[in-house]
This record gives structure tokens, C-alpha cells and sequence, in this order.
């Protein structure tokens, strides 16, 4: 028995609740690529409202958009034709956060240093690891809330997640990062 279509209603009053979260996702599947996050995070939601008639209730109403905006980004990736193409673009001494990195103590830019660096790993890695790691450690959706996105089973999303965190490790020291970034211990959820 298939649950009643969902109300223009029901949306307006949860998709606001899910759009940060959603945009840190997609901002992160997209880093480096030249595509604007805000543009397919409001595609996703757009999408998300004419499909609304086909919401059958069985996974959660954030699981749904959630999947929908992910296939949303891939989409596009693949559209701009960016699987494996990486565009990084020269920091200028104009940017903002250099020019006032320069007034702020040394832990500050350590930490700046730390997050790009971060970013540039993630971006060499394949779309499906930086995914696993945007939702589990960016994000900190369960592993069943993964699985219900992904549509496998769970044994599965935690094997794709430790693949990816040890890829992520190996790009991170191929920067020069050696513990910075060492994920924390997942409690099991």
C-alpha cells in the first residue's frame, strides 16, 4: 500500500530543514569543478517538488531528496564531462582569506591550510568516495541512512566508506599530510 502523494504543504514546511545540508553536499561533490552548487542544490529541489507525486513513503522524505539531489550532481558531472578532469585555479594574493589570514594568529591559517588541502584531496578522488565521505563524515548520516540512499545494504556502505577514507589518506599524504586528517574511529551506528 503506496502512501498518498506528498502536499505542496508537506514540502514548503520540510525542505527548508533539509537544504543546508543538502547544499553541503553537492558544494562538496563539486569543489573544483567549475559548477555552481547553489544552482544544482535549487535544481535538485525543484526536482524534488514536480516529483513529489511519486514520494512513496518507504524511505524517509530527507533519504528521498537526498537521492534525488545526488543523482542531481552526478548528472551534472557528467554533463560537463568532469569525471576525471580536475580544474584548480592559482590562489591570488587579492583573495579574501589570504588577506586577512595575514592579521590572524598561525593557528588560524593552519587550519586554513589544513581545509584546503582537505578540499584538494577530495577532489582527486572518484565521485562515489567523495560521496561516502561527504555523507558519513561531512554530514554524519548513519550508515542505514547511507544504505537507504545508496539502495545497498549496509555491510556494503561501510566497506565502500573504509575504501574511501584509506584513498583519502593516501591522496592527503601525497599532499604532504601525514595525521591531520586521520578520521575518527566510527562508534558502529
Amino acid at each position: 500500500m503506496s502512501s498518498p502523494p506528498l502536499t505542496e504543504h508537506e514540502l514548503n514546511r520540510h525542505l527548508p530543514d533539509f537544504y543546508p545540508r543538502i547544499y553541503r553536499m553537492v558544494r562538496a561533490m563539486v569543489y573544483g569543478s567549475g559548477l555552481d552548487a547553489e544552482d544544482i542544490t535549487q535544481d535538485s529541489f525543484l526536482k524534488v517538488y514536480n516529483k513529489r507525486h511519486l514520494y512513496n513513503g518507504k524511505s524517509s522524505l530527507y533519504t528521498w531528496t537526498y537521492q534525488i539531489a545526488k543523482n542531481t550532481v552526478l548528472d551534472a558531472l557528467r554533463k560537463q564531462k568532469l569525471r576525471r578532469r580536475i580544474f584548480w585555479w592559482e590562489e591570488s594574493e587579492t583573495d579574501p582569506e589570504t588577506y586577512y589570514a595575514s592579521e590572524e594568529g598561525d593557528e588560524t591559517l593552519d587550519r586554513r591550510e589544513r581545509k584546503r588541502l582537505l578540499h584538494r584531496a577530495m577532489t582527486n578522488l572518484p565521485e562515489k568516495d567523495r560521496l561516502m565521505i561527504t555523507m558519513r563524515d561531512l554530514e554524519g548520516m548513519s550508515y542505514d541512512e547511507i544504505a537507504a540512499v545508496e539502495n545497498v545494504a549496509v555491510g556494503t556502505i561501510k566497506s565502500r566508506i573504509f575504501s574511501a577514507r584509506q584513498r583519502l589518506k593516501k591522496a592527503l599524504i601525497q599532499l604532504g599530510v601525514h595525521h591531520e586528517f586521520e578520521p575518527e574511529q566510527d562508534s558502529g551506528d
